[in-house]
């Protein structure tokens, strides 16, 4: 490893970024799961994912 100048690289600790405990007002679940409608652009959705890139 050292002639090839290999380094370990290790996982990165996971981190909690969600605060579960506020005050803040939560959205209602308007969709609640209904995903069919009868014309285009009156619902829309996301996801989140995520894409580990290598810097």
């Amino acid at each position: 490893m050292r002639e090839l100048k290999l380094k370990v690289r290790y996982p990165k600790r996971f981190k909690v970024t969600t605060d579960s405990n506020h005050s803040e007002a939560i959205s209602p679940n308007r969709l609640d799961r209904q995903f069919k409608v009868a014309q285009p652009n009156q619902v829309w959705a996301t996801d989140i994912t995520y894409v580990w890139t290598l810097q």
